[in-house]
């Protein structure tokens, strides 16, 4: 009978959904949760078995993300909540404040203000995330052929694994890390560090990675081509490959107005691995950059 009106529940609620057009091609599983408190979303694609693209903005919280060999988009959303524990936002109104004093054992319930809105077609994923300031910890497995865009709004890690495709991330904060990629990335964070290991990169497609506080560690194959592009105001850049090294470019002139002459050389180190390719831009005002060979892979260029 419990389970009955679980199912019950979970179909009602899917039905409600799909009328108000929040949620298409979705299903709720209350009996496949991963943990207590975790909601999940199953979707399904347009042409399974064909590469596809996941676009979502995600407001707080660490994202995760795996590549499987399946044809099903899963997504696992979980409010941050320890259990005894009060759940207490960053803006939390008067009104609640209030009501803590007046009784200091009340709490919040865990996944009453959880919202995850999925929606696909031809295999092009829109997934948005926005609970009031709360702290939502995504947990995605997607077929291992996907790309992903991600706008990162808010503090929260981001970890990407075991995909081949396109991964272009913006973050105002929190550390990307990437491992086991085969394709190409762009990746910016403001207050953050980039760590990426690529197993095969795509020919002639450019990257790019830029952090303005943090450290850029990189890994790509030891047969990689690309020429390079990099900068850091204050930090160190180190090579685990052999660059060679472009004259740097040099300009200047002389004021008719002050006849003081200037002259400066171009703040950007340039140099080719393997002969060159693609631009990889690597960029960061503070931190250090660190470009490493990846030596238990080929780059097995597309």
């Amino acid at each position: 009978m419990r389970n009955r009106m679980k199912w019950i529940f979970a179909m009602v609620f899917a039905i409600s959904m799909i009328v108000t057009g929040s949620l298409w091609g979705a299903l709720i599983l209350p009996d496949a949760v991963a943990r207590e408190g975790t909601e999940q979303l199953i979707l399904s694609l347009t042409y399974p078995g064909e590469p596809g693209v996941m676009i979502f903005q995600h407001h707080k919280g660490d994202v995760r993300i795996t590549g499987y060999d399946g044809e099903y988009i899963i997504i696992n959303a979980a409010m941050r909540y320890v259990a005894g524990q009060d759940v207490k936002g960053e803006n939390e109104d008067s009104d609640i404040r209030k009501g803590r004093a007046e009784d200091s054992d009340i709490r919040p319930v865990p996944g009453h203000a959880l919202r995850l809105n999925g929606l696909e077609k031809n295999n092009v994923i829109t997934l948005n995330s926005n609970s009031h300031e709360r702290t939502i910890d995504l947990e995605i497995q997607l077929p291992y052929r996907f790309s992903v865009h991600i706008e990162k709004l808010d503090c929260g890690e981001i970890f990407v694994h075991n995909l081949s495709g396109e991964i272009e991330v913006s973050s105002e904060s929190g550390d990307v890390n990437l491992s086991g990629i085969t394709g190409s990335a762009v990746l910016n964070t403001v207050e953050g560090n980039i760590r990426a290991r690529f197993a095969g990169v795509t020919s002639n497609v450019p990257m790019a990675f830029t952090s303005v506080t943090g450290n850029i560690d990189l890994f790509f194959p030891e047969d990689t081509r690309a020429s390079l592009k990099m900068r850091t105001d204050h930090g160190e850049i180190m090579s685990g490959f052999d660059i060679d090294m472009e004259k740097r470019e040099s300009g200047g002139g002389k004021s008719k107005e002050t006849g003081i002459q200037r002259a400066f050389l171009d703040e950007w180190i340039h140099g080719m691995i393997g002969g060159g390719g693609p631009q990889f831009l690597l960029r960061s005002y503070s931190g250090n950059i660190f470009f490493r060979k990846n030596s238990n892979v080929s780059a097995k260029q597309r």
